[in-house]
């Protein structure tokens, strides 16, 4: 497992998106999520669009949020210095959009797709988290100005293609990963229930949200540029996107990684010499 990266901020706000056939392209940039930016038809000359940053500037993560891929979509992503791609630094290939569903052995043993993961079933992609996210560097963030998305679903059967946010960020990954005892998992507390004289519950069902608790540690001086910075710049209500391991290659590991607020702000803690803590509660923005 590599250490998780916290990437912020979207350079896609203040960017200029363009290319393809697209309804509402600006949408990407909506940060409220209201609205979904829709393809004219399915075909490649269609679903492609280039993102111009404005400027040569440091980035590490794109994620492509609730989009309505079909079982056999493909993308490929390239991340250039120039208009024309001829100078790329990024080049993902062409990749299924839906990755493998489960780890290596998550499945029973003589099941048929135990060594390949299998496919996500059919009728799970209309609940499962619509994220499909790339890390652009192993290393630290590569500087370019122009990213073009590339979309291959022609045989998607609502005849577009669709993508509420595009996020193009730089990420900081912490020199000492989260600490033992972290926690993951979905919150349904916004769930209400009422339970009648008769004893029968009644529920006021609403979305689910992904949660992580985790701690991190860091040299003391590294601790107070980045943890403090972090604090002042993104406080409770500027986003971040979260990828809890770089290193995965799942649907279901990718399910830990989303885009997130901070619950709240820990003052940092200084538990030993030349170490500082940070404590971290994400909520995933709906």
């Amino acid at each position: 497992m590599a250490n998780c990266l916290l990437a912020y901020p979207d350079r896609t706000l203040a960017a200029t998106i363009s290319d393809g056939n697209w309804v509402g392209l600006d949408r990407l940039k909506d940060s409220s999520r209201s609205s979904r930016a829709q393809s004219v038809g399915t075909t490649m000359a269609a679903t492609k669009f280039m993102i111009d940053l404005g400027a040569q500037i440091d980035v590490r993560v794109l994620a492509l949020l609730d989009h309505n891929a079909s079982p056999d979509a493909k993308i490929r992503i390239q991340v250039s210095t120039a208009a024309n791609f001829t100078q790329d630094l990024y080049d993902s290939g062409w990749q299924p959009f839906w990755l493998p569903h489960h780890p290596q052995g998550g499945l029973p043993w003589g099941h048929p797709s135990f060594w390949d993961g299998g496919s996500c079933p059919a009728e799970d992609l209309a609940q499962f988290p619509k994220c499909r996210y790339f890390q652009l560097t192993q290393d630290y963030s590569i500087v370019a100005r122009y990213v073009l998305v590339w979309i291959d679903d022609q045989t998607n059967p609502a005849g577009h293609f669709e993508l509420s946010r595009c996020v193009v960020a730089p990420a900081w990954q912490p020199p000492v990963n989260m600490a033992y005892g972290a926690k993951m998992g979905w919150d349904d507390s916004a769930t209400t229930v009422s339970t009648s004289k008769g004893g029968v519950d009644h529920f006021g069902i609403a979305p689910k949200r992904r949660v992580c608790n985790f701690t991190l540690e860091a040299p003391t001086a590294v601790g107070v540029s980045w943890f403090m910075e972090m604090q002042r710049k993104l406080g409770v209500s500027q986003e971040l996107f979260f990828v809890y391991d770089p290193d995965d290659a799942t649907m279901l590991e990718q399910t830990r990684s989303f885009l997130a607020t901070r619950k709240d702000l820990s003052p940092l803690e200084l538990p030993y010499n030349d170490r500082s803590t940070d404590s971290f509660q994400l909520r995933e923005k709906l």
